[in-house]
């Protein structure tokens, strides 16, 4: 059966429905205990969904026990004593932003240096209502320094054998700590709220389909 009717809006003993052909509106009413407002912004429903993937990637790339090899282990000792003595190029690898410094050689695991490229996985909010994981800037400056984009590509396809989920959505989606935001994220869509709040929504809907001629395309 095809439908005909989109409610928005349930609650309260108010009702808001839009006809999805003619995009007329109006309102009906039923008996319930508490008014429930639906949450249509996808920033508000993405969020603990992105800030879950940031946390799993961030635990994973700390749980990598592969040990880097002796050449990465030996400029690691250099970088050390060079960041101990504030010299200005292991200062600029391995400090600044938010975190601040992060002294290198504090393990001897791939991707664990300093410990500053897990820390600084992090989510940001982009202009397309989508969500991106971002990695401090200097954790990357090395490798295009020394071999350019092949140098990145090359430490990109280690990180993914490594940590599958940076380039596999399956394996991401399927990690237990996504799954539990996910289910979050849908349970966020509705929320109880005053009889008050559903009628200003309702408004605010309405005054939105006369600005851009119907709700959600109706």
């Amino acid at each position: 059966m095809t439908r005909r009717e989109n409610i928005i809006v349930l609650g309260g003993g108010l009702e808001h429905r839009t006809n999805l052909k003619t995009g007329k509106e109006r309102f009906s009413v039923q008996l319930k205990s508490d008014p429930i407002t639906i949450n249509l912004d996808p920033k508000t429903l993405g969020k603990p969904v992105a800030e879950a993937i940031a946390h799993h990637l961030r635990e994973r790339v700390r749980g990598i026990s592969e040990r880097a090899s002796p050449a990465t282990l030996r400029a690691r000792a250099v970088a050390a004593k060079a960041f101990a003595a504030g010299e200005a190029w292991a200062l600029k690898r391995y400090a600044g932003g938010k975190m601040g410094g992060r002294a290198p050689n504090q393990s001897d695991r791939s991707f664990n240096d300093s410990g500053r490229f897990a820390e600084s996985i992090a989510v940001g909010a982009s202009k397309d209502d989508s969500w991106r994981i971002n990695v401090a800037a200097n954790r990357l400056s090395s490798a295009t320094a020394t071999g350019g984009a092949a140098g990145v590509q090359r430490i990109w396809e280690k990180l993914v054998s490594l940590v599958p989920e940076f380039a596999d959505m399956g394996k991401l989606m399927a990690a237990s700590d996504v799954v539990r935001a996910r289910v979050k994220a849908q349970e966020r869509m509705f929320r109880k709220g005053t009889l008050k709040e559903v009628v200003g929504l309702v408004n605010d809907l309405i005054d939105t389909a006369r600005n851009v001629g119907g709700l959600f395309g109706a």
